[in-house]
């Protein structure tokens, strides 16, 4: 049986594995952890490289994994590794081994705090084997703080803990700095998911309004984060514009992040590239990305989506496409979501924002085979949209070919949305799930 409270480790002459559970026991045993190596690298006598993965994932079997990947690899990328993470979403085991050195890290580090304003210290709710939950870790360590952790982003009592030891200037003995006189900047990253449970909370509160009371936690928790925390980094996943309205108007500080493990996370915010971050589109639109931010590489044969590791600056070409505005770089999709049918290249992602602004509700549109036209497009949501309005709505906004055929309701497949570890929807067991159906019932 796995052990999902405190940490398993495996220390191989290649790398240090640690499987970390979603919990604040087993994170918090990984943080001494994280400190010890990037402090062995700030002294110039670097630990080898640290490994972290899901609990559900064998040590030993990981280790064995990097021993070998590492010996197919480039000898400058093993020289330079200083932590190794799966690509996001990939807890199964079967994900790109992203290799990342600590200058890399220390690049986001402070191209982040730079454009928010300041150094300050992050809470965790996100998973540590994802680049976004170690970089709440890793920009507090950073920074001279011990993070906040948390179990989920309504369960505050660690940043009330937090705000009342500094205030009494009672800091944890964990506090790696020197007390501090002023209040640190929070921050806090999330995934459009905790958003959206965030607004829904503010929401209830506006539009009931009465005594805040600890009988409501969760009206609480979410008037406690509003008010504390200097900036939400929202990455993760494309942030509906709907979403992004609701959050301005109940004066949520929200901060978009745009980038991936390869990129050492977010390196574009609010559509503006952070630090000495370039953005290149070729003709297909696809991105580029290029800077100080970027991974070494994958683990093994060298890999096309990455620049020689010779060029410098560093460059990784993207699965997203995406085009300039007014306003800087706008996401369209992912190239591997897209969708090919009767000769239109379809970005699900686009349909998907207009019908969730529209309709008010969570939409995923999908590609299912179709014998004449490649694919055929359909939208599932939840609640169910009413198919002639929705077709009404999108023919004002896009070409008759982008238009889904079919509007159906998510539970004719599944009792929820499939959600992978960092609260993504998972379209790949979506459209299994639609495809077993509709054939099933043909």
């Amino acid at each position: 049986m796995t052990d999902t409270v405190s940490l398993r480790r495996a220390d191989y002459p290649a790398v240090t594995v640690i499987a970390v559970a979603d919990n604040i026991v087993a994170k918090s045993q990984a943080i001494p952890v994280i400190e010890k190596h990037y402090q062995a690298w700030l002294q110039g006598t670097p630990l080898p490289p640290l490994f972290l993965v899901p609990a559900n994932e064998q040590v030993t079997k990981a280790a064995q994994e990097v021993t070998r990947l590492f010996s197919q690899s480039d000898p400058i990328l093993v020289k330079n590794t200083g932590v190794l993470l799966r690509t996001s979403g990939s807890t199964s085991g079967q994900g790109k081994i992203v290799a990342l050195s600590w200058e890399a890290l220390v690049a986001s580090t402070q191209a982040t705090h730079h454009y928010l304003g300041g150094e300050g210290v992050w809470i965790n709710t996100l998973p540590l084997y994802h680049i976004a939950g170690f970089l709440t870790v890793f920009r507090s360590l950073h920074a001279g703080f011990y993070p906040i952790m948390q179990e989920k982003l309504l369960q505050v009592t660690p940043l009330q803990e937090f705000l009342t030891r500094y205030e009494t200037a009672q800091l944890t003995p964990q506090t790696i700095s020197a007390y501090r006189s002023e209040m640190p900047a929070i921050y806090c990253a999330i995934v459009p998911a905790q958003l959206q449970q965030l607004t829904n909370v503010l929401q209830q509160i506006t539009n009931a309004p009465t005594t805040i009371s600890n009988s409501d936690s969760d009206s609480a928790s979410a008037h406690l984060l509003r008010e504390n925390v200097s900036k939400f980094l929202v990455g993760g996943a494309t942030t509906p514009s709907s979403l992004l309205h609701l959050s301005h108007a109940l004066h949520l500080p929200i901060v978009t992040s745009y980038g991936m493990t390869e990129t050492s996370g977010g390196c574009v915010y609010n559509g503006k590239a952070i630090g000495d971050t370039q953005i290149s589109l070729d003709s297909q639109q696809r991105i580029t990305l290029s800077g100080s931010t970027i991974a070494l590489g994958y683990l093994g044969a060298p890999n096309p989506a990455f620049s020689s590791l010779s060029a410098l600056p560093r460059s990784h070409r993207t699965q997203d496409c995406g085009r300039f505005t007014s306003t800087g770089l706008e996401i369209i999709g992912r190239a591997d979501n897209a969708i090919n049918s009767g000769g239109f290249t379809i970005f699900p992602e686009v349909i998907e924002n207009l019908l969730s602004t529209w309709g008010k509700r969570t939409v995923v549109v999908l590609g299912i085979p179709h014998p004449r036209w490649g694919e055929t497009v359909l939208a599932i949501s939840d609640p169910a949209l009413e198919e002639n309005a929705a077709k009404n709505f999108l023919s004002g906004h896009l070409e008759k070919g982008w238009i889904p055929r079919q509007y159906l309701h998510l539970t004719q497949f599944l009792p929820d949305w499939p959600l992978t570890s960092l609260g993504k929807i998972n379209r790949k067991v979506l459209r299994q799930a639609v495809i077993k159906q509709l054939k099933e019932s043909n």
